[in-house]
């Protein structure tokens, strides 16, 4: 068994896909369901290593939201290119963000912090596991700050979106179910 495969319950590059498609498809799923529809809103997100913002939302074809979306763990950071990718992702609106498991993950790069410094930070507090990934780092007691990606993680994650809204961009609520 090589080094990655020790440390990863699958190949890493699946792993990340793996790990970046939940987080995405959860929080797409509930921006989904907190904004009317039929009031013209559109949730769209971009494959998991596409260029791009990973979720933006459009209001009657115009974009009026975008966000970076993270699952990542406690010990990763964003780098000075990746912050550069971020900033340059979110520009052109006013109500964006990045979405993240741990808010040191984009503040330990001093460099990247810099970049970054005027982006609203929605911190999770938790990288979220596909139950067979979860598994596999209880056998090895690294569960520190992973959950399963269940219906209680993903009411978590909404509390923090919810949140986020009310504190920055509370003209948002006055669409939402």
């Amino acid at each position: 068994m090589s080094w990655c495969e020790a440390r990863y319950p699958v190949s890493r590059k699946e792993y990340s896909n793996t790990l970046g498609k939940l987080r995405e498809d959860r929080v797409k799923r509930i921006f989904e369901e907190l904004l009317h529809r039929h009031l013209g809103f559109e949730v769209i997100t971009h494959h998991v290593n596409g260029n791009g913002p990973d979720l933006v939302i459009k209001h009657n074809g115009k974009v009026i939201s975008k966000f970076e979306i993270m699952n990542e763990n406690v010990s990763s950071y964003i780098d000075v290119k990746r912050a550069h990718r971020f900033r340059n992702n979110l520009r052109g609106v006013r109500c964006k963000g990045i979405i993240c498991s741990h808010k040191n993950s984009v503040t330990k790069n001093k460099e990247a912090k810099r970049i970054l410094k005027d982006i609203p930070i929605i911190e999770v507090g938790f990288q979220t596991l596909p139950e067979s990934f979860y598994a596999f780092y209880k056998k090895r007691g690294k569960t520190f700050k992973r959950r399963i990606a269940n219906d209680e993680s993903l009411e978590s994650l909404k509390d923090k979106i919810l949140s986020f809204i009310l504190h920055n961009e509370p003209f948002m609520f006055m669409y939402m179910v």
